[in-house]
């Protein structure tokens, strides 16, 4: 939760939103919106707000915001740990909801693009969306993708445009791949000639141009003086460019990397 509310709190136009009070009216009307909190949420966020940014205190404790929310949503009840993703997401749409501009949600009926261009059904998909979410965290964190989806039977397109709050991003993973061969020195001659074993570290996301960069590094030879090869059965298999990845040098099974 600590990195939720450290994520959200850092949000400076919503933070300065609580910080000046903005919501008051929305949580103080009648008629508020039955699919909130009736502004709960919205009261302990604010309080936590301003302990964070104007407390006197080293330290804030969230009690009051957290159990508020475990009362909401029993997945944050306890003192587990939790997906920081599905914490905001959770925040996020109860202050949608307790902030929600006007006095009745509406219904809406989904918006159908055919014979409408993209950015007719765009605009048609998200008026309609706004006029039945419209709050300070639509404003600020709501978007709109564009579905096309195909049917694989009768080939009939469907396209769509729906709402999202959030976007889930892969987080890369960088590999490191050990690539050794031998190079032949321009410089030899019979009495002296020898192989000179290499071997360097590259990401595995390089290209052939990464691995030159790092034989130059490391062992000083000029990264365009020579060709890479594969060699196998004393016959040259392959020669490398530059734009090929380093998994082309890493997948072969017999022979040997030759540079020269």
């Amino acid at each position: 939760m600590n990195s939720s509310i450290q994520c959200i709190a850092n949000t400076y136009e919503l933070t300065t939103y609580f910080l000046e009070r903005k919501y008051k009216s929305l949580v103080e009307r009648e008629n508020k919106n039955p699919l909130g909190t009736d502004g709960r949420i919205v009261l302990a966020w604010a309080k936590l707000i301003g302990e964070m940014w104007y407390g006197s205190g080293n330290v804030v404790r969230p009690d009051l915001f957290k159990r508020i929310l475990g009362q909401y949503n029993v997945t944050f009840e306890g003192y587990g740990q939790h997906d920081s993703q599905e914490c905001i997401n959770t925040v996020l749409d109860f202050m949608a909801e307790d902030l929600f501009k006007h006095n009745k949600k509406p219904y809406v009926e989904q918006t159908d693009a055919e014979g409408k261009t993209d950015e007719e059904a765009s605009q048609e998909a998200w008026n309609k969306h706004v006029y039945r979410n419209e709050s300070i965290i639509l404003d600020l964190f709501h978007g709109q993708y564009k579905s096309t989806v195909v049917c694989s039977l009768c080939k009939r397109l469907s396209i769509t445009f729906d709402p999202f709050l959030m976007v889930a991003l892969p987080i890369p993973t960088t590999k490191w791949e050990n690539i050794s061969g031998y190079i032949i020195q321009y410089d030899q001659n019979e009495d002296t000639y020898s192989n000179f074993r290499v071997q360097v570290k590259v990401k595995d996301n390089e290209r052939v141009a990464g691995f030159r960069k790092a034989i130059e590094e490391v062992y000083g030879f000029d990264a365009s003086s020579f060709l890479i090869t594969w060699v196998c059965d004393m016959k040259v298999e392959k020669l490398f460019n530059n734009t090929q990845r380093i998994k082309d040098l890493t997948e072969q099974k017999q022979g040997v990397l030759l540079l020269f």
